[in-house]
């Protein structure tokens, strides 16, 4: 029972943490409280990065182009911070090692803990990601049509923008956004398919346009390389052309 329950339910319950990171930020009023949850992301990249350096020989035996392309950029970064006078040395050494190399450490560490671990973290992360999904469906159904638990955001395109316990809508549709990539990774035999167009849905009505825009690339691909399995590039840019043109076309014309 404890190993399951250290397998399963800690992940999940850590990976619910970070995603309302914000909405506890917002809430709390203690000073370091706010300064922790701030900081947390640079918390973990530190926490990363020792996680990789116990595991380099994993990184540097297929993925050491990465690592010198990763060091590169943080050099040029930190000589061109120092020659324009926008840092000192350590405050760029600092920001470039858990600021910048933020996606890089990510996706290395996903990838070390995958090739160490045949079950991957994604599927023990699936059955917090759907509890999740369906409350926030089931709050976001009741603000739209009920008087709200939430405060609505500001009015766009027909009604108000949905934010529920988020700080802003934006926050609310990055919840989405991650979320529904977790869920469609995992989508295995369409089991997550209901949870998918539950958490599109409450990510379009918080009526942010990139958000809006995110989602309907999404399943233009989805639906292409998974549902129909189109993989002739031509089909997809044409699909992709009209998808665009449709999404952007005040900006466009």
């Amino acid at each position: 029972m404890g190993k399951i329950y250290k397998r399963n339910v800690l992940p999940g319950c850590a990976f619910a943490f970070l995603l309302f990171i914000m909405c506890l930020e917002n809430l709390t009023k203690i000073s370091i409280l706010q300064t922790f949850f701030k900081h947390i992301d640079e918390l973990l990249v530190l926490f990363c990065l020792v996680y990789l350096i116990l595991h380099i020989h994993h990184i540097l035996r297929k993925k050491w182009h990465l690592v010198y392309l990763w060091l590169g950029f943080m050099a040029i970064g930190t000589i061109s911070s120092l020659v324009y006078g926008y840092q000192k040395l350590i405050p760029s050494a600092i920001d470039a090692v858990v600021v910048i190399s933020k996606f890089i450490v990510g996706y290395l560490t996903a990838y070390v803990y995958a090739s160490l671990h045949k079950d991957t973290l994604s599927q023990r992360l699936v059955g917090m990601a759907q509890l999740i999904t369906t409350l926030l469906f089931v709050i976001s159904v009741h603000d739209l049509l009920m008087d709200p638990f939430f405060p609505r955001g500001e009015y766009r395109y027909f009604t108000k923008s949905l934010v529920l316990m988020f700080p802003h809508s934006t926050y609310l549709s990055a919840a989405m956004v991650t979320l529904l990539v977790l869920l469609g990774y995992t989508n295995d035999n369409h089991r997550n398919f209901p949870f998918m167009l539950m958490a599109t849905f409450i990510g379009i009505m918080t009526l942010r346009g990139k958000a809006i825009a995110f989602f309907a690339v999404y399943w233009m691909l989805y639906l292409c390389l998974i549902t129909f399995r189109i993989r002739n590039l031509t089909v997809l840019l044409i699909v992709g052309g009209i998808v665009c043109i449709i999404i952007g076309y005040e900006q466009i014309f």
